[in-house]
């Protein structure tokens, strides 16, 4: 081989080599920006106005030492990262709420689904009672990689809108599936007996809806965070 052809070939492969190492550079920042540790961490402050920066990352320390452990948030309540994967995290913001939090494939592009879900106490002791005592109610938001909030439609069917308008006062429980990808909608409706329950269960009337998440593809454009 001669000389000069030694030189382009030194010359190629220092820019593959170049190459190689941005590309790896790359998939690194990649798989560290849908990580839903990472993105738990850097997520505005906004959404959990009292688990600051610092208190979210020492949360997922603990999490990764001792699933359950937990820090004073800014309420001087607990707050705890009770489950976490890849792209799973389950998180008892107070003893009165918690977040889902999972990264997902929607539409060719990678979304976080975020459901956080509120209980309430109606103070009547479930030992004298027959009516369910705890009253749920969760919102669920969709974001891009760099958390602007996302328009994604659910389809909820006007059947299960008019069963809440049947039940009322009801609300709409939302649960997050990390291992079949689902989100599941019930109707938490703490008026019904423990006999009302069991018959609408009996009877097959529609009072829970379940999502693929994966094969959501009604993305909206991104709603601008002000």
């Amino acid at each position: 081989m001669s000389v000069k052809k030694i030189v382009v070939y030194l010359q190629n492969m220092k820019r593959f080599g170049l190459t190689t190492v941005l590309l790896c550079a790359f998939w690194s920042f990649a798989d560290a920006k849908t990580d839903v540790k990472d993105l738990f961490v850097n997520m505005p402050d906004s959404m959990v106005s009292y688990l600051d920066k610092n208190k979210r990352q020492e949360m997922i320390d603990y999490a990764a030492i001792n699933k359950g452990a937990g820090v004073v948030n800014l309420l001087e309540g607990n707050s705890a990262v009770d489950s976490l994967s890849n792209d799973y995290l389950s998180v008892a913001l107070t003893s009165s709420s918690d977040m889902q939090m999972m990264v997902l494939p929607v539409k060719g592009d990678t979304v976080v689904c975020v459901v956080k879900t509120f209980k309430v106490d109606d103070g009547v002791s479930s030992d004298t009672s027959v009516y369910t005592n705890i009253i749920k109610e969760s919102r669920v938001s969709f974001y891009s990689l760099d958390w602007t909030p996302l328009s994604i439609s659910l389809r909820v069917p006007d059947a299960f809108v008019q069963k809440m308008n049947e039940l009322a006062p009801a609300f709409m429980e939302a649960r997050l599936n990390p291992s079949k990808k689902t989100l599941s909608l019930s109707i938490n409706c703490p008026m019904l007996t423990k006999e009302e329950k069991e018959r609408l269960k009996q009877e097959n009337q529609l009072t829970a809806l379940k999502y693929e998440l994966n094969l959501l593809t009604s993305i909206k454009n991104p709603i601008k965070r002000l």
